[in-house]
């Protein structure tokens, strides 16, 4: 939860709203102040001395004394309540209305003792006659108030529903970059097959037909590549098959081992650059039968166990059973036996092995306490090719295909492998392959 939260926070999506809020009210408070500046005194003069000279109209209309049923049939016409009293006789039009004498000084008005700004706050208008009696005149507001507050919830609607159509306008003008957000990540995942809706016609729709063309691209490249390294791959299985012949017939000495060394070398980098592009042909797909994996890796792990630092398993008293390749999954942890051997010190704690049925998967974890990988280059040792040391020395072996072809082998599977290093040194590799069913 925290996490989305944080995300919305930083959309920008969120920030153009927050944007155009900002613009909408400084926009008004700007019209506030100059409309203020301009009208503000001018108004407030004019407008005092008009509600002065209004309430004497109506007192001259009335009398001195009131003429009650004038002064009723006006206070309906106008919507206003009249108050009038003097020492001995006091009468209103409203019950309402209280005393002359009870009105709070904040409420009362009058152009004589209060002129300048803030008139409207003052809801009596008090005129003072030359006898001594008074005249309060308020306005009848009641259904002014009620108009009010229907316009203030008419507004406050108004203003929702002007939110929401910008809301939604700017969420589909930004849509291609939701487009592009799912498109970079699917690429970083590996769908280089992904393509980008290219509906729009703007500068968003420019940029999401160039990420089109770039992923096309890039597919395009990555191809080629492939076809040239299975090429080369074939082409070289007869000249290698014929060094092989030719070297049988060499006495045996330093060189010769030497040339088999490297033969074999090159067999097995073939062997993987195939391997990993049979595994994306119909043809070349897994052939799974019901397995315990238990024996599967006691099996494979026997000729490591009397190789420098040794192999230990944990965790495998019981058979477990998953639908597998059997080939292909030694192929898998042959590999990561070699590579935590050879990257292990002889005086290393010896290799560890887990195995435990987590829910419907068994987990595979493979532990050495040897040199580790720097934490930067982890998220690249499943590329193909890729290799932490770059040499090219027998020592350190490989072309970077081993934990390529892994990697495509268990996701066949349906499985997930992942890489870590350990705190205290070392390296974990952690496998996840669906259990078969007859096991869940």
């Amino acid at each position: 939860m925290v996490k989305r939260l944080g995300k919305f926070h930083h959309s920008i999506f969120v920030k153009l709203i927050f944007i155009l809020l900002c613009i909408g009210l400084m926009v008004l408070i700007a019209v506030s102040l100059f409309y203020k500046s301009i009208m503000g005194d001018r108004f407030e003069t004019i407008a005092q001395k008009n509600i002065n000279n209004y309430a004497r109209y109506i007192v001259d209309d009335i009398g001195i004394p009131p003429d009650t049923i004038k002064a009723k049939t006006i206070a309906k016409q106008l919507s206003i309540n009249i108050r009038y009293e003097n020492a001995e006789f006091s009468w209103s039009t409203s019950p309402d209305i209280p005393p002359i004498s009870e009105i709070p000084e904040n409420e009362r008005y009058n152009y004589q003792t209060r002129p300048g700004m803030g008139w409207m706050r003052h809801r009596y208008f008090i005129v003072t006659n030359n006898d001594g009696s008074q005249f309060a005149i308020v306005p009848d507001i009641g259904g002014s108030v009620q108009n009010h507050h229907f316009l203030f919830f008419a507004m406050l609607l108004l203003l929702s529903a002007i939110f929401l159509v910008t809301f939604f306008l700017i969420r589909h003008i930004l849509k291609p970059v939701r487009w592009l957000d799912t498109g970079v990540k699917k690429i970083a995942a590996g769908d280089l097959n992904y393509q980008i809706p290219e509906g729009k016609k703007d500068e968003l729709g420019d940029l999401t037909r160039a990420f089109n063309q770039m992923t096309r691209r890039i597919r395009e490249m990555l191809h080629a590549r492939d076809q040239l390294l299975i090429d080369v791959s074939h082409e070289l299985r007869s000249p290698i098959t014929r060094m092989r012949v030719a070297l049988e017939f060499l006495p045996d000495s330093k060189n010769k081992t030497f040339i088999q060394n490297d033969i074999d070398e090159i067999e097995v980098m073939i062997t993987e650059i195939l391997e990993n592009e049979r595994l994306k042909k119909e043809f070349g797909q897994l052939v799974k039968e019901e397995t315990d994996i238990v024996n599967l890796i006691r099996e494979t792990a026997d000729p490591f166990k009397d190789v420098p630092p040794g192999i230990v398993l944990r965790g495998m008293d019981h058979p477990v059973n998953c639908s597998l390749d059997r080939k292909r999954i030694q192929i898998v942890i042959k590999n990561l036996l070699d590579n935590a051997c050879k990257y292990s010190k002889r005086e290393s704690k010896p290799v560890e092995i887990f195995l435990e049925v987590v829910k419907n998967s068994v987990k595979l974890t493979v532990i050495d306490n040897g040199i580790g990988i720097p934490d930067d280059e982890i998220p690249y040792v499943f590329e193909p090719f890729y290799r932490v040391d770059r040499s090219r020395s027998k020592k350190s072996g490989g072309y970077g295909l081993g934990l390529s072809l892994c990697r495509r082998i268990i996701e066949a599977h349906g499985g997930t492998i992942a890489i870590e290093n350990n705190p205290h040194g070392g390296t974990r590799v952690v496998i996840i392959l669906p259990l078969s069913d007859t096991q869940v």
